[in-house]
């Protein structure tokens, strides 16, 4: 056996892509139940997606849950109701605002805070609501519970003018720093920064005459807001106020201004790893995400920001970034070094054959004919290889077979012998071993009893049989039956069943039947290597008769007696017609059965009583062509 390796390097790869996190450069803005994108840069404004479900008036204020994936809002400020909106723009109203510890009269601000993860909103706990209009002001910041809808107490806003302290809107800036804003009509708009500690007085941004701000948010140092359907921003560090552009006009949105403005990062969605690999085995491979993440998790619990994945599985990993999650998973399989087998060389009998199998690996296979099936069938001597190369490796494997002969013998065709005899069976002479059926060993075997015979051969290893089969027959014995008395016309078939016999009858018949043809003696001889026998029989014929007698009258009345009317015929009656007629000639009933009968209706009523005609025709035995008989029947009631 000839067995020859080599090894070939490949490296197998995911493919290294480079995906930054993808975020949009827009801001989302709701007015007139529609959601839209806001250029930050320009002002200028695409239809996002419309709002569904709404019913009643508009929602104001808007702000973009990371944690929940979702937009809020508010649906009323005075009782102060939260509503959502899901990513495909579905609007639900979740209930109404409490605080557990007195009276939440009012909500005005609502802002998500990312640093934190948690909702806010500026609300108010004092308010009068018996002056009229009820006196209501935003002075008190809450965190909000989205699943309980209930609030908690977080600070409140510092007196920084003669009004009382308060904040018509808010937002967050990625650090978790409180803007808020606070306008008096016909007076001022202020805009501050503070720390939601509370701890020192806020500090202000920004201050002009009044101008209604509808809502507003914060992208890196600026804080975006609209007045009267115009974009501005104001920037913290350097508090420069300045105009984005115009977003839409007065004829655009039903009239309405912008109710809602927020931001969102878009979670990227390329892989994290390329396509499932292949490695050869021994191949290090480390598994590198193609996003840079704020924290990981592995499937193993690792929290690396790569993964061995030289082993080879199934590996997958969860990424955390900015409020987004990230996930994939990869296959690793490991591609074993091919290993070639074909066995020992060998020795076969001819006319057996040996199948070559190649190993169950990925890989292209090449037989010494050039034939790439992963098996191949030896049907003669030679030297046989394999060749099996896949991406790590190459290997091949070689295997001499020889054939040698073994005894071609025949017990001869089937035959048979007589009842007592016997039938000597022979095998060659020269092979080294014999099995008969009977577990006996000899080169021949006497067979006496019918059945089949075979015999095994074994020479140079090699196995041959053959089989026969053996009946016993005995001497005819045949046996015509008793003598025969048959109708005048009639014959009968005389027969016999003895395939072993050549048959002889006395009127130079050879066949195993005979039909009778006149009165007379039949005979037959029978004759086999095993004996003869003879018999004979006599045949003879005589008149016979059938009667049919037909009443000439009944009395359908449906008494017990005489009820139906029909022939009355001593044997079997065949093509059999039975007519009855009205004096108009009509066919009032007819039947093919002999043994029904007419029962005096007609389409289910009695006939009246009188003279009806009847027809029968009918054949027998002994009549070949059919018999007609016409008479006369009364009916009487």
């Amino acid at each position: 056996m000839l067995k020859i390796g080599f090894f070939l390097i490949t490296l197998i790869l995911p493919p290294i892509m480079s995906y930054g996190q993808t975020v949009d450069d827009t801001l989302i803005g709701m007015v007139n139940q529609q959601l839209i994108k806001i250029n930050k840069n320009n002002g200028g404004i695409n239809l996002y997606q419309p709002v569904n479900g709404l019913v009643g008036s508009n929602p104001f204020r808007l702000t973009w849950c990371e944690s929940n994936q979702c937009y809020y809002t508010l649906s009323t400020a005075v009782p102060a109701v939260l509503s959502r909106i899901d990513i495909n723009g579905n609007f639900t109203t979740l209930g109404t605002l409490t605080y557990p510890l007195g009276t939440l009269f009012m909500a005005e601000g609502l802002s998500y805070n990312r640093a934190d993860g948690e909702l806010y909103i500026s609300g108010s706990l004092n308010g009068n609501p018996n002056s009229n209009p009820p006196d209501y002001h935003s002075e008190t910041l809450l965190r909000v519970d989205t699943n309980t809808l209930t609030t908690t107490f977080i600070g409140t806003f510092y007196q920084m003018t003669s009004q009382t302290g308060e904040a018509d809107v808010i937002t967050f800036d990625d650090n978790g720093t409180l803007i808020y804003y606070d306008g008096q009509p016909g007076q001022y708009n202020q805009f501050y920064t503070q720390d939601i500690s509370f701890a020192t007085p806020p500090t202000t941004i920004y201050a002009s005459g009044y101008d209604p701000i509808r809502d507003m948010t914060v992208r890196d140092d600026d804080v975006f807001f609209s007045l009267n359907r115009v974009l501005h921003k104001i920037n913290i560090p350097t508090t420069v106020f300045s105009s984005v552009g115009t977003m839409f006009s007065a004829s655009q949105f039903n009239g309405e201004f912008l109710q809602g403005i927020t931001w969102r990062t878009l979670c990227n969605t390329a892989p994290l790893f390329g396509s499932d690999t292949t490695i050869c085995a021994g191949q290090p491979l480390t598994l590198t995400p193609a996003l840079t993440g704020t924290s990981y998790l592995w499937q193993d619990g690792t929290t690396n920001s790569t993964m061995d994945a030289s082993a080879g599985g199934q590996y997958w990993v969860e990424i955390q970034d900015n409020g987004c999650t990230y996930s994939d998973t990869i296959d690793v399989t490991i591609a074993n070094l091919p290993s070639v087998n074909l066995g020992s060389d060998t020795t076969l009998c001819f006319g057996q054959t040996l199948a070559l199998q190649a190993p169950n690996i990925p890989g292209t296979f090449s037989w010494q004919d050039g034939s790439n099936s992963n098996s191949f069938n030896v049907t003669q001597p030679g030297t046989y290889w394999l060749s099996v190369t896949n991406d790590c490796s190459s290997d091949i494997d070689s295997i001499t077979v020889d054939y040698v002969n073994g005894l071609n013998f025949d017990l001869g065709n089937d035959t048979s012998h007589c009842e007592g005899s016997s039938t000597l069976l022979e095998a060659p002479l020269n092979g080294d071993s014999y099995l008969w059926q009977d577990a006996s060993t000899g080169t021949s075997l006497n067979a006496i009893n019918q059945g089949l015979y075979w015999v095994q051969v074994s020479t140079n290893g090699c196995i041959n049989s053959d089989s026969i089969i053996i009946t016993t027959i005995g001497a005819p014995n045949i046996d015509l039956g008793p003598n025969l008395v048959l109708c005048t016309g009639e014959s009968a078939l005389l027969t016999v069943n003895d395939p072993t016999a050549s048959l002889s009858w006395s009127n130079g018949s050879s066949e195993p039947s005979i039909t009778t043809d006149g009165d007379g003696i039949y005979s037959l001889t029978a004759t086999n290597t095993c004996g003869s026998d003879s018999d004979s029989i006599l045949v003879e014929s005589e008149e016979c008769f059938c009667e049919m007698y037909v009443p000439n009258s009944f009395s359908p009345d449906g008494d017990e007696h005489n009820n139906t009317f029909g022939p009355i015929i001593d044997c079997p009656a065949f093509d059999y017609t039975f007519e009855i007629f009205n004096r108009w000639g009509q066919v009032i009933f007819s039947s093919n059965n002999p043994f029904e009968r007419w029962d005096g209706t007609y389409k289910g009523l009695p006939v009246q009583d009188g003279t009806y005609t009847y027809k029968i025709v009918y054949s027998t035995d002994n009549i070949v062509i059919g018999k007609t008989i016409v008479g006369h029947v009364n009916v009487l009631r």
